[in-house]
């Protein structure tokens, strides 16, 4: 049976309060939890939206290597500069993991709120995950 077959391979979650950096800049936490029944490496994660972005992070291994059921804790420095009372629909939070060999594409849909402070907090909305680069076999 697939690692898969029972749903999604991370379960992703925003951890606290962001932290202010200089020039528009917020500290993100996030927890980060293999779900599968196998484990897992972390390979990369990105929020690739305009208005909430941080670049590609590549994870480093054996500290990405989750067995089932494990977590870790992530930070991201996202550039977020708009003004208090902004939603940002549809921000992502792209991550990819190799589950026994096979490459997958985690895309967590975010909804972002920026508080009345100025503090971008974000919340899951979906989540959904694919195989990645199928067609080119798996990764390894």
């Amino acid at each position: 049976m697939s690692p898969m077959a029972a749903g999604l391979p991370l379960g992703p979650a925003p951890l606290g309060r962001p932290e202010e950096r200089p020039a528009g800049v917020w500290r993100v936490r996030w927890r980060l939890t293999n779900q599968t029944e196998a484990g897992l490496r972390l390979l990369e994660a990105w929020f690739p939206h305009n208005l909430y972005f941080a670049p590609r992070w590549r994870f480093d291994s054996p500290a990405s290597d989750l067995a089932a059921g494990e977590s870790l804790e992530a930070a991201f420095d996202i550039t977020c500069g708009e003004p208090p009372g902004t939603v940002i629909e549809n921000a992502f939070l792209i991550l990819q993991a190799l589950v026994l060999g096979v490459r997958w594409r985690l895309l967590a849909r975010l909804t972002v709120v920026v508080a009345a402070d100025g503090t971008p907090m974000a919340t899951v909305e979906a989540i959904t995950a694919q195989q990645a680069g199928f067609s080119a076999g798996p990764a390894g």
